[in-house]
């Protein structure tokens, strides 16, 4: 069985959907959920680290049971994502090279990581707004770049428009 719950947050309502055993999604846009709203321990802990961030402690994603959707290389490239400290940041660049040296090839694009990061259901808690493009640009989120500056902002993490 699915749950979600609403959590309120500085930076808008989200959606919050787990199962029995992990978190499953961060949603904005809570067209895409068919769940009962209601609440189990996951949902649970899962708001309680949101609390924690949103107040500025520097919490990890692996601190919470998730569920990681997708392909192998989406997967690895979201977990290398965990990987990034809170206050600090990554470049799609960097985050191809890194997933290239972990599974042993000569190179990545950056664009392939930055479809990967793209297509995180667990936004905010596996950090895809701390990616920036090349030379610290903003880049994009898929949650909308006003999101992306506050949640960058609370972080203290520089970046260029």
């Amino acid at each position: 069985m699915r749950w979600t719950a609403d959590y309120v947050s500085p930076v808008g309502r989200l959606q919050l959907e787990a199962d029995e055993d992990a978190l499953l999604a961060v949603r904005f846009d809570f067209a895409a959920a068919a769940a009962t709203a209601g609440t189990n321990a996951v949902l649970g802990r899962a708001a309680a680290w949101l609390d924690r961030y949103f107040a500025g402690e520097a919490v990890s994603p692996r601190e919470l049971p998730l569920r990681i959707a997708g392909s192998p290389f989406r997967r690895t490239i979201l977990q290398l994502l965990m990987e990034v400290p809170y206050g600090h940041s990554i470049t799609y660049g960097e985050l191809a090279a890194a997933y290239a040296r972990r599974v042993g090839i000569p190179r990545m694009s950056a664009q392939a990581a930055g479809g990967a990061v793209g297509a995180n259901s667990l936004p905010i808690i596996i950090p895809c707004h701390r990616v920036l493009a090349a030379g610290g640009r903003l880049g994009g989120f898929s949650c909308g770049l006003a999101v992306k500056r506050r949640l960058l902002a609370l972080e203290r993490i520089s970046y260029r428009e």
